[in-house]
């Protein structure tokens, strides 16, 4: 029996189920630094819709005209996975401990990372984790409280670069995937963390757009992007705090080849796909 377990009267239902904490990297300076309107705005039309859309799965359907055929993305609800945020921090969480839910959960963490650094007006970078545990949610009164909550936020603090990972010494047991989905929605990667660089599943944020109208495009795009942060961050503290801006310089430099590594895999699948035909 676990901890929560335990110290529950059973008046209130424990249960075990996947959750991912994330949060936005430089929310700090923005509170400080940009102007409230601003920053109301993000919240308002921005990071509602990143919560909103990547709950949804995307996919790319042909629709017949009169004058012949044209491709449409659509959407459609996850069956398993729920989200909800609260200033700079995003809550994932599963129905249950299937592994349809876990395939799920990476596929809504992968979409959030995307779309916030997709963002034209407002790049974003996130860092986060995915845990197995037992939790207690309750989302009409916003409650959110458990081992595996903690566990998430534990080991997101511990990420040096942007990014999801999956912990391998969590209860997540990630050989139970099948290998063809493991290859499209996580890379086993060593990357850099405050105890040096470790080896995670990490959620490739390209993934769940793999099959989008403008995929090379919108690839480009969140790279682009990084170098447009990293420009903003050295205007911003290269002169002023040099230390603070050799840290984000550091993470925003990690994160760049941690993306570099995402986008091999994604042509690897496109040229296996191609194959295929």
């Amino acid at each position: 029996m676990s901890i929560m377990r335990e110290r529950s009267s059973g008046e209130v239902e424990v249960k075990k189920c996947y959750v991912a904490m994330l949060d936005i990297l430089g929310f700090k300076d923005m509170v400080r630094e940009e102007a409230l309107d601003k920053l109301v705005d993000f919240f308002q039309h921005h990071l509602i819709f990143f919560v909103n859309y990547s709950i949804q799965q995307m996919t790319v359907r042909e629709v017949e005209h009169e004058t012949g055929k044209t491709a449409a993305i659509h959407y459609e609800p996850l069956k398993h996975i729920k989200a909800n945020y609260f200033s700079d921090t995003i809550i994932f969480w599963s129905d249950d401990d299937s592994l349809d839910a876990l395939k799920e959960m990476c596929l809504a963490t992968g979409m959030f990372m995307f779309y916030a650094l997709d963002n034209g007006d407002y790049p974003l970078l996130v860092r986060g984790a995915i845990t197995l545990n037992e939790n207690y949610i309750d989302p009409d009164l916003e409650i959110y409280v458990g081992e595996g909550i903690v566990e998430a936020y534990e080991y997101a603090n511990l990420l040096e670069f942007g990014g999801i990972i999956i912990p391998h010494s969590s209860a997540i047991k990630i050989d139970d995937i099948d290998k063809t989905t493991q290859d499209e929605l996580i890379l086993n990667i060593y990357v850099p963390t405050k105890k040096g660089n470790q080896k995670f599943a990490v959620i490739n944020c390209f993934s769940p757009i793999r099959e989008s109208l403008n995929l090379g495009f919108r690839i480009q795009g969140c790279m682009e992007n990084i170098r447009k942060i990293k420009i903003d961050r050295r205007d911003r503290y290269a002169s002023k705090f040099p230390e603070k801006f050799l840290a984000i310089n550091r993470n925003l430099e990690n994160t760049e080849e941690v993306l570099k590594k995402f986008q091999e895999s994604l042509k690897y699948y496109i040229e296996k796909k191609s194959h295929l035909k």
